[in-house]
């Protein structure tokens, strides 16, 4: 029941708070995985898919990343990971 509930709540709540169709589609099963705990669209949903982005599927970051609205905001924080992770694997800092 919760589950078809957070179902309908991302479908009806996401047009209205302008998240596109095409990342609504593509990253669906990564909000329900990985950030069912925040409300669709707001700014704790935004955070988590951030900090989850080395988990999100290959379609998730390729939507985020045509996006008007977070494209600019996915590729700054894939940078910063990809930097943290170069240093932290070359073991200096």
């Amino acid at each position: 029941m919760r589950f078809a509930a957070l179902i309908v709540a991302l479908g009806l709540a996401t047009p209205a708070l302008g998240i596109e169709a095409s990342v609504r589609a593509a990253c669906t099963a990564d909000y329900l995985s990985l950030c069912y705990h925040t409300v669709p669209g707001s700014q704790e949903c935004r955070r988590c898919f951030k900090l989850s982005g080395p988990r999100l599927s290959t379609e998730c970051r390729a939507a985020l990343r045509a996006s008007a609205e977070f494209g600019g905001e996915y590729a700054r924080a894939r940078r910063r990971y990809d930097q943290w992770k170069s240093h932290g694997s070359s073991g200096s800092r």
